[in-house]
């Protein structure tokens, strides 16, 4: 096995195959390209390969009807020497270097064996992440938000808030199963974390005593309620702040509320300003924004006040998220049936741009001493931002293996492990975003602990809905479901499953179309990419 970023194969370019039988089954690809350049990704191996528009086409009839119907439809187009001397090629790539195989010839080992003894010793010792909902309630009602009443498993906002006993039993259980974490995250989240403000600072003291300074923090807020004085108890504790703002006023009060429905715009900035003024040091590089993004026509506008507002600095960091589609009732209120379309194009086109212009990708501190420089990556921080930069990484940081090494259908955590969720009233959930609340993805609490029972039996689960499907999918290698994507929603879990797999199927392959391009363009820019991803 062996990094398979290094380079998009051109396979083809090698001497003439020799006659060998290959595997005749429906292959696990995805081909893409244009008619100046098509390439495939082999599921089976990882690999990219650059081909011509007939192995183009034989990949992808290869297996699909009998032979002599393909070579039949393929005679329509090239010449029967060339139709022979292309299935003699895909018949040597399986033989003698293990590609183009179908997934029914590779070894589907039972990945991993999710057992609660074998889950119980991972569970007591390497738990990275500790997510606490301080309350239940909010000021706001915004009209995207997950919780609100447009989502069919909506919670509401209830007035329940966690207590200081709950809290200092989450974050002893944090130290007492971190022991073989150099580093561990503690994240505040609601509702609206900053109205527990008193609980919030007595957890950042009280977990800085039990963790040293292997605990790091990070907060999530709307910003209506920030104050001077928070500022230096967060700038103390080093605390990474992240911000709703989702654009310029108008837009952003277009989707963020009050309870009684006045905008909040003005109060962000405000609070945001002041303290800027209180801790400036702190605030240049540990106030980041998050933005939700609405109807496609206005991504140029929302571009603009990204790359001048003075809301954040050029040392933080701005995250991009589109509203959710799959069960928000006012979705198609939101972002219009062609937004997905037009926002796949706007973003390809935009990161491509800023990729060329600053093939390094280098952080906007390093340009401090140039202003054109600093200039073009800050125009360009939106679009880096709303693209599937995920999709990217995990393309350029994939493992070329022989299809016969066996491996998980997807990358999906262990529950608890990478991120563990504890409620208001103490509950254990794998994240924030499955359906907190519910008995199915409970998997402990504060004062049992892990059931390592429940969390087999929630990979069991998940494995199974994976079981008939994966192994034949061409996105399998690359492919991060997780029971996020399949605990909420309409339908049955395998219809969930179902859809989340479109979803994650549509996202590399846009992610492959633009990587090849960054691939021959900005090869640079992809290393970077994935350090700064690394660093983050």
């Amino acid at each position: 096995m062996h990094a398979g970023h290094a380079r998009v194969s051109a396979r083809e370019d090698r001497p003439r195959a020799p006659a060998v039988v290959g595997v005749w089954s429906p292959l696990p690809v995805y081909r893409f390209g244009g008619p100046d350049q098509r390439h495939v990704f082999d599921g089976s191996s990882g690999e990219i390969l650059r081909v011509s528009e007939l192995i183009h086409d034989v990949v992808g009839a290869w297996g699909q009807r009998c032979a002599r119907e393909t070579r039949s439809r393929l005679a329509r187009r090239y010449s029967p020497t060339e139709i022979h001397d292309a299935f003699r090629w895909v018949s040597w790539m399986q033989v003698a270097n293990n590609m183009l195989l179908p997934f029914t010839e590779c070894e589907t080992a039972d990945f991993p064996p999710w057992e609660a003894e074998v889950l119980e010793g991972k569970l007591d010792c390497e738990c990275r992440q500790l997510v606490l909902e301080l309350t239940q309630a909010c000021n706001l009602r915004c009209s995207s938000c997950t919780f609100g009443r447009a989502y069919a498993a909506a919670r509401g906002y209830p007035a329940i808030s966690m207590s200081p006993q709950i809290a200092e039993s989450a974050i002893d259980f944090l130290a007492d199963h971190s022991a073989s974490q150099n580093r561990v995250d503690i994240s505040f989240y609601g509702g609206e974390p900053l109205l527990e403000w008193p609980l919030l600072a007595e957890c950042l003291l009280y977990a800085r005593g039990r963790l040293g300074e292997r605990v790091h923090f990070s907060v999530s807020t709307n910003g209506t309620l920030l104050r001077p004085e928070m500022g230096r108890v967060l700038a103390q504790a080093g605390v990474q702040l992240w911000v709703s703002v989702d654009g310029p006023e108008d837009i952003h009060d277009r989707y963020r509320r009050t309870s009684s429905a006045e905008p909040t715009f003005a109060i962000v900035a405000q609070g945001l300003r002041a303290l800027r003024r209180a801790v400036p040091t702190w605030y240049s590089k540990n106030v980041h924004l998050q933005c939700v993004t609405g109807p496609a026509q206005e991504w140029e506008r929302l571009e603009a006040f990204f790359a001048s507002t003075d809301l954040y600095d050029k040392g933080a960091l701005l995250s991009v998220t589109p509203v959710r589609r799959k069960d928000c009732v006012v979705a198609g209120l939101l972002l219009g049936d062609q937004s997905s379309s037009r926002r796949k194009e706007w973003v390809h086109d935009r990161v491509l741009s800023h990729a060329r212009a600053l093939p390094f990708c280098p952080p906007a501190q390093e340009f401090e001493e140039d202003e054109a420089e600093a200039s073009r990556w800050q125009h360009g921080r939106f679009a880096l931002a709303a693209a599937d930069l995920g999709a990217l990484v995990a393309i350029h940081r994939r493992s070329v293996a022989s299809p016969d090494s066996p491996g998980p259908p997807s990358r999906c955590c262990i529950p608890g492990l990478s991120r563990l969720y504890v409620s208001a009233t103490g509950e254990f959930y794998p994240c924030e975003r499955v359906r907190v609340g519910s008995a199915v993805m409970c998997i402990g609490d504060v004062w049992r602990g892990f059931d390592a029972a429940r969390v087999a039996g929630l990979m069991r689960e998940f494995h199974d809905l994976n079981a008939d499907e994966c192994p034949r999918c061409w996105a399998r290698r690359l492919c991060n479901l997780c029971l996020a994507h399949v605990s909420c929603g309409p339908g049955s879990g395998s219809d969930r499953k179902a859809a989340a797999c479109d979803g994650v199927r549509r996202s590399l392959a846009a992610g492959l179309e633009m990587y090849v391009t960054l691939w021959a363009d900005a090869p640079a820019f992809l290393d970077r990419l994935c350090t700064m991803t690394s660093e983050c």
